[in-house]
C-alpha cells in the first residue's frame, strides 16, 4: 500500500511540480496583478446573470405550460 503523502509536499501544478513557498510566491504575484472590477464591469455581469436566468425561466415556464395542454404533468 502506497504511503500517504504529507499535505506540504511538491504538487503537480499543470505539468509544474511547486511546493508549499513556490505556491504562495505565485499566490502573491496573481494578487499584485488583479484589479477590483469597476461598478460598469459589475453591472454588466449583473445583466447578462439576469437576462440569462429570466430566459431559462421562461423555457422551463413554456415547457410546463406545455405538458400541462397536452395532459403530461402530473397532478
Amino acid at each position: 500500500m502506497p504511503a500517504i503523502r504529507p499535505l506540504l509536499e511538491e504538487r503537480t501544478f499543470g505539468g509544474l511540480r511547486l511546493g508549499l513557498s513556490d505556491f504562495i510566491e505565485s499566490t502573491r504575484r496573481l494578487a499584485k496583478v488583479l484589479t477590483k472590477p469597476s461598478r460598469k464591469e459589475t453591472m454588466l455581469v449583473l445583466k447578462i446573470t439576469l437576462l440569462g436566468v429570466t430566459i431559462l425561466g421562461g423555457v422551463a415556464f413554456a415547457i410546463t405550460l406545455l405538458f400541462y395542454f397536452i395532459g403530461l404533468s402530473p397532478r
